[in-house]
C-alpha cells in the first residue's frame, strides 16, 4: 500500500510540473516579435540589444514591404565594451549594390568589414562594430549608421516599418543596472 506522505509528495510535483508546462505554454503562444517598428526607431531597439542582452544574441530585423532582412548580433567583451556583428545576406532581389557600405564602413577605425578580404559574391556581408562603453548616449549609434547606410543602398525608405525578433536572454545584471541609470538620469532609455 502507498503510504500517504508518497501521495502528497506525488501531488505537489505534479502540480509544480503543470504550473511550468502551463507557464511555458502561455510564454510560447503568447510572445510576439516587435510588429511595425517605424525605421527612426531602430536605435531604441539596437541600444536595448547591446545594453540589456547576453552575448551571442541577436535581433533578426525584417522590412514589412520587402524581403530585405538582416541581423545585429551582440558579440562578448569586457566590462561595458562589447561587438555588435550587422549582417546582411547577399540575395538574388537585391538590385542595389552595398559596396558603398563596405567601403564606408572599411574607412571607420571602429568598424570591421568581416572578412577583411573577400567578395561580396561569397553571400553576406558582415560588418563588426566596436562599442567601447554600452551605456554612452552614442553606444549604438555606429551600428545605427551602418543600417541606415544598408538600408538606403537598398531601396529601403525613411518611412518603412520592420519586424523584430530578439533571440538570446537579458542580462538581469545589466537590466537592473540599466534601472538604476535611468532612475539617476545617466541614460534616457535602453
Amino acid at each position: 500500500m502507498v503510504s500517504w506522505r508518497v501521495l502528497d509528495l506525488l501531488s505537489w510535483l505534479g502540480l509544480a510540473v503543470a504550473i511550468l508546462a502551463t507557464a511555458y505554454l502561455l510564454t510560447s503562444l503568447f510572445w510576439r516579435p516587435e510588429r511595425n517598428i517605424h525605421r527612426s526607431m531602430l536605435g531604441h531597439w539596437f541600444r536595448s540589444l547591446i545594453r540589456l542582452y547576453e552575448s551571442d544574441s541577436l535581433v533578426c530585423v525584417s522590412h514589412r514591404g520587402s524581403g530585405v532582412r538582416f541581423t545585429v548580433l551582440r558579440r562578448s567583451g569586457s566590462g561595458s565594451r562589447c561587438w555588435v556583428v550587422l549582417s546582411c545576406p547577399r540575395s538574388p532581389w537585391m538590385a542595389f549594390p552595398l559596396d558603398p557600405v563596405r567601403e564606408a564602413a572599411a574607412a571607420d577605425s571602429r568598424v570591421l568589414v568581416l572578412p577583411e578580404t573577400g567578395d561580396w559574391e561569397d553571400g553576406r556581408l558582415d560588418i563588426q562594430v566596436s562599442i567601447p562603453n554600452i551605456w554612452s548616449k552614442d553606444a549604438a549609434d555606429d551600428a545605427i549608421r551602418i543600417a541606415e547606410s544598408m538600408l538606403d543602398a537598398l531601396g529601403v525608405g525613411s518611412d518603412a516599418h520592420f519586424d523584430l525578433e530578439f533571440m538570446g536572454e537579458q542580462s538581469i545584471e545589466r537590466a537592473l543596472e540599466a534601472r538604476k541609470r535611468q532612475q539617476r538620469g545617466e541614460i534616457q532609455e535602453w
